[in-house]
């Protein structure tokens, strides 16, 4: 069903909102982890949704390199999982929860 992916995607990025500076010490990276949320927000908006052209328009918003980028698209990949795991498990994804993950 398209809602509850909408749903989900939506929770997704609260989630982040809400937990970027407990994931990111550096200015750099809460800056384009908080980049990488913004183009969720407006995913209706991107007609191109491929790798390569995120990345730019990440580089544009950020002013960072790519490696960079990649980094912190990494921290979130991996943090994504485990906030996925816990929704299929409970149902649910706590907004408020300190996260026990550090890289």
């Amino acid at each position: 069903d398209d809602s509850f992916a909408v749903d989900l995607l939506d929770e997704l990025i609260r989630y982040f909102e809400n937990n970027i500076p407990t994931l990111f010490k550096r200015k750099k990276d809460i800056d384009v982890a908080y980049a990488i949320i913004e183009l969720m927000k407006r995913r209706q908006e991107i007609e191109n949704f491929n790798k390569k052209a995120l990345y730019i328009l990440i580089r544009e918003m950020t002013n960072v390199e790519t490696s960079h980028i990649t980094k912190v698209v990494n921290v979130l990949r991996k943090k994504y999982r485990t906030v996925l795991a816990e929704y299929e498990k409970t149902g649910t994804i706590e907004l408020d929860k300190k996260s026990n993950f550090f890289f």
